[in-house]
């Protein structure tokens, strides 16, 4: 288990945090304000870009999008692990093209996605698709409940994926493909596994997942501080290299993450 102690001691210099070293390029190296890309705006594919639930489209095709850093290749293994609530890291990473070697590993000014990362993301994704989809007693465990409506199972799937709160839209556009598990998955005979494992497809390959949103909120300058959900994938991610446990997220949910001092009972060891 996690040491919640751990996280009181490093949460102070975290919540005083900018969102990231170099302000997203929408805004900065993408021309003036008025010239940035607007929502809607076709952008090269299959990763181009992400158009946040605020509206904003933030274009990844530049490896200096340090607002958005890529999850590494280690990231990758252990937030699948935790996602999928795997035993032990999924592998499939090591068929993904290396990294380009930087001083400092965690650099994510240098990782992007290239045509042969992006082939291997849709490989792994639909190879634990299947698995998890072709076992009841390995998809049953992202469920929140054995009773729980389609629309829940994807919303309770979907925030832990993307680390955040999901809109109506997001929810929307994967519960179509999740309805449609079957003509995904026609070799799964279990409905709702085939169902689920076209929803993992598709989160699996998504930008939504595969980048960590630093964006924060913007100041009145050219700063930006972190949303509660964000300071716990990064305060997640800097101590465990992988997504927020059951414990941070609920620290996000209620706002208590933002807390610059930790109280005594969340010292202890959980």
């Amino acid at each position: 288990m996690r040491n919640t102690w751990v996280l009181s001691s490093i949460l102070a210099a975290l919540l005083s945090c900018k969102a990231s070293p170099s302000a997203p390029s929408y805004e900065r190296t993408r021309g003036t304000k008025d010239e940035r890309p607007k929502p809607g705006v076709s952008v090269p594919k299959p990763l181009g870009g992400i158009e946040t639930p605020e509206g904003v489209l933030i274009l990844l095709s530049d490896p200096n999008e340090v607002a958005f850093p890529r999850l590494t290749h280690a990231q990758w293994e252990f937030t699948v692990r935790d996602l999928l609530f795997l035993s032990t890291v999924p592998g499939n990473s090591k068929n993904f093209p290396v990294d380009k070697p930087t001083k400092f590993g965690n650099d994510g000014t240098n990782f992007f996605i290239s045509g042969d990362l992006w082939a291997a993301y849709r490989d792994a994704a639909e190879d634990l698709a299947e698995k998890v989809g072709s076992n009841a007693n390995a998809y049953k465990k992202i469920l929140p409940s054995d009773s729980a409506d389609s629309k829940t199972i994807v919303a309770t799937i979907l925030k832990r994926a993307y680390r955040r709160p999901v809109v109506d839209k997001e929810i929307a556009e994967m519960l179509a493909i999740y309805n449609k598990g079957s003509s995904f998955f026609p070799s799964i005979k279990d409905e709702k596994g085939a169902n689920i494992a076209a929803l993992l497809s598709a989160v699996l390959q998504s930008p939504l997942f595969l980048y960590r949103s630093e964006l924060g909120k913007a100041g009145e300058d050219e700063s930006a501080t972190l949303s509660e959900y964000e300071l716990a994938s990064r305060l997640s991610y800097a101590i465990w290299n992988s997504m927020p446990d059951a414990a941070l997220f609920k620290a996000a949910d209620d706002k208590s993450i933002l807390k610059t001092r930790a109280s005594p009972g969340e010292r202890r060891h959980t």
